[in-house]
């Protein structure tokens, strides 16, 4: 009977052991699994020379090798499809069949969203709204790839250009429908100069027509009837077509050294260390000269403690003298100019004040634009260009300074602007 219950107490310790160390291979099993690691039987014991433990230690290890694998190159072409999207300059979506971004790139992300903001998950009717380009993605799903197109969209209250184009993908889970590439580019800037450049030929051809046209009159009628004429009309027919042909020639200096300006910036500031009181003392010598009693009288304010800088001295005086020459052409009444300097730190402030008739508020934001008058007609009998504060600008944002006008309508006009002391 002992011999029985001794032999049974040993069958049931043999058995616990068994269950043990089959627990062990379970959670050695699962561990190597999780973590995706080799399973190795030495930690099991006898266990290990089991043939079907050594069949599921196979198994499992080929399994967790696959799925590393699998994983590797998932990871891989993740980083690559990112990589790519990275290095892309269009705002780049990738969208299920219900509008829901998978994928996106950063130039969408600055482009449609603040830092804090991810866009992936969120629908793509919610970030861009426009009906047009979502009419285009349905078309593009029915019909496959299409012709890019442009459309007008409005972000964060401002109006973008895009060059849409879209292509459908596989879904890589089978299960889950297509896939929608959409690329935006940015043609905001290449509309905006599209635009400056059209205004631009519609106001040089304007301004250029009519000089011609008068000289063109005046020239037909002297052909004409030449022997007709009087004496004291031809003169002043004469000196009509003269007037006319300077301002043909100042409008053309301008539109030149504008151009310069802009396709050549590097060669057109020739930048050297001067003395900005001595600039402003001779243009203040020789405008009085030229002003005679009648004319404005200029005065200096100029700042003693520190006038030397670094700038293009003929382009500053070019500054300079489009400034007074604007004052006498359209500054009514302007009997006192004054022009006035002041150091801070690695910049001169100045400022060129008139006491004249001073310009409407409405007109202050567009006096530095091309051709922008604020009285079209009186300025064209100036025989202004409409181009010399434009000028202005450019110089002074070429030299790294910027510029500005303050004005009180009767009271006169104060034009700001400063320059480096250092290049």
């Amino acid at each position: 009977m002992w011999l029985l219950l001794s032999l049974a107490f040993l069958l049931v310790i043999g058995l616990l052991w068994r269950l043990h160390r089959l627990k062990s291979l379970l959670r050695a099993l699962t561990d190597a699994l999780d973590k995706r690691q080799p399973f190795l039987t030495d930690k099991i014991g006898l266990l290990s020379e089991v043939p079907e433990v050594q069949n599921i230690q196979r198994s499992i290890n080929q399994l967790i090798d696959n799925t590393v694998e699998k994983s590797q190159k998932e990871r891989d072409t993740s980083q690559l499809i990112k990589t790519t999207l990275g290095s892309i300059q269009e705002a780049v979506f990738i969208v299920d069949d219900e509008n829901r971004v998978i994928l996106t790139n950063v130039v969408a992300q600055n482009l449609f969203a603040s830092n804090e903001v991810d866009l992936v998950g969120r629908h793509f009717e919610g970030i861009i709204h426009s009906s047009q380009l979502m009419e285009y993605i349905s078309e593009v799903r029915e019909k496959g790839m299409l012709p890019a197109v442009e459309m007008a969209v409005v972000i964060k209250e401002k109006h973008f250009y895009f060059q849409v184009s879209a292509a459908t993908l596989e879904n890589f889970e089978q299960d889950k429908g297509h896939l929608t590439l959409l690329a935006l580019y940015d043609i905001t800037r290449l509309k905006r100069l599209e635009e400056i450049r059209r205004e631009f030929v519609a106001n040089v051809s304007h301004e250029l027509r009519t000089p011609i046209s008068i000289i063109k009159g005046f020239m037909d009628t002297l052909v004409e009837d030449h022997a007709k004429i009087e004496v004291r009309v031809r003169s002043q027919f004469l000196e009509r077509i003269r007037k006319n042909v300077i301002r043909l020639h100042l409008l053309v200096e301008d539109l030149l050294t504008l151009s310069r300006i802009e396709s050549q910036p590097q060669s057109f500031i020739n930048r050297e260390t001067c003395s900005l009181n001595q600039l402003f003392t001779d243009i203040h010598d020789n405008y009085n000269t030229l002003y005679g009693a009648e004319g404005p009288k200029i005065e200096l304010n100029l700042d003693v403690s520190d006038d030397q800088v670094v700038v293009d001295p003929l382009r500053i005086t070019q500054v300079a003298e489009n400034l007074l020459d604007n004052i006498r052409r359209y500054a009514k009444g302007a009997t006192q100019i004054i022009i006035e300097t002041r150091s801070e730190g690695k910049w001169i402030h100045c400022k060129v004040e008139d006491n004249g008739c001073g310009i409407p508020e409405k007109s202050l934001p567009s006096i530095f634009e091309r051709f922008y008058r604020v009285e079209k007609d009186r300025s064209r009998e100036s025989g202004g260009t409409g181009l010399g504060l434009s000028i202005v600008k450019h110089i002074i944002q070429q030299h790294g300074g910027d510029v500005f006008a303050k004005s009180i309508e009767g009271e006169g006009t104060q034009i700001y602007f400063s320059l480096p002391k250092e290049n």
